[in-house]
């Protein structure tokens, strides 16, 4: 790719859409990732909650663990033929084989949010956003936090229905398009609340054993199997 070229494209915005599948597809390339994504909610009023979400990602498998406010509740992973979901607050575990297994990477459909309504999840994709009506994207730039330049993304969306604004803000790894801090703001009837996330503790590198991905020997020992 010539310079000029890809300077031209740095500059083109993409669709929303076209945003999260690149997201999507940039955890699809991982090969061995170990990260935590923080994610903490600011309320106008009220008390925030700080939530993480550890992340451990291999062709082998995919592996996430919640914390809330410091405490342990849910860990679960997958391989190619079984999944495991564990809630560790009232130590109980769940058990999948389903007859054609899981595909990896995964093949997810989108985030399809309700008129006038935000969706977010984080889980072993990334973080993930969608809103309806879908945002604007304006043209990428480089931004530089903490030494590192990053690439940023700006999106809006309107809802007049339920009179509010959302704003998201996202930035980049450059190389590998791994999100690395991103910025919720939604204001309705001047009212503002917001989301802060940012990657920490990250490994592109790290070695991770396919047994990481079976169920531990404790939960299988000392939790009790539910049915869904």
């Amino acid at each position: 790719m010539t310079t000029v070229l890809a300077a031209i494209l740095l500059t083109q915005a993409p669709s929303f859409a076209q945003l999260e599948k690149q997201k999507v597809e940039a955890f699809g390339k991982l090969t061995g990732f170990r990260g935590t994504y923080v994610m903490v909610s600011l309320p106008q009023e009220g008390i925030g909650i700080r939530q993480e979400v550890t992340l451990t990602i291999s062709p082998d498998g995919r592996r996430t663990k919640l914390y809330a406010e410091g405490q342990d509740v849910a860990e679960s992973a997958y391989n190619k033929t079984v999944k495991w979901t564990a809630f560790l607050y009232d130590k109980t575990y769940e058990l999948f084989q389903p007859e054609k297994g899981f595909l990896l990477p995964p093949d997810v459909p989108p985030l399809t949010p309700a008129a006038g309504e935000m969706s977010l999840t984080l889980d072993d994709l990334g973080p993930r956003f969608a809103t309806n009506p879908a945002p604007e994207v304006t043209a990428p730039k480089t931004e530089t936090i903490e030494g590192k330049a990053l690439t940023r993304y700006d999106a809006k969306t309107i809802s007049p229905s339920q009179k509010s604004q959302v704003q998201i803000t996202q930035w980049f790894d450059p190389k590998t398009f791994i999100i690395k801090q991103f910025e919720i703001t939604k204001t309705t009837d001047g009212r503002v609340s917001r989301i802060k996330g940012f990657l920490i503790k990250e490994d592109l590198n790290a070695k991770i054993l396919a047994t990481e991905f079976d169920l531990p020997a404790n939960y299988a020992t000392n939790f009790k199997r539910i049915t869904p």
